[in-house]
């Protein structure tokens, strides 16, 4: 039947990376992790990518040349 005591059967010891090698595990991980969330439920990412790229683009230029829109702001 069964042990119920570990002490029988030892594990072997697990042994842990470094630090340095568990945060780069960690760190590639969590960008693996972050693609596929951002790709979820996108059909073309490239066209997704080219569209931000433009947005972006399109922002850096409205604040080159005036910083302001059209509308003024009043009060009374």
């Amino acid at each position: 039947m069964g042990n119920c005591c570990d002490c029988l059967n030892p594990q072997p010891d697990v042994e842990n990376p470094d630090p340095e090698t568990r945060r780069r595990q960690q760190e590639e991980a969590a960008l693996k992790r972050q693609q596929q969330a951002e790709g979820r439920g996108v059909k073309d990412p490239e066209k997704l990518k080219r569209q931000q790229k433009r947005r972006e683009d399109a922002e850096k230029e409205a604040l080159k040349h005036g910083g302001e829109g059209g509308l003024k702001w009043t009060v009374g």
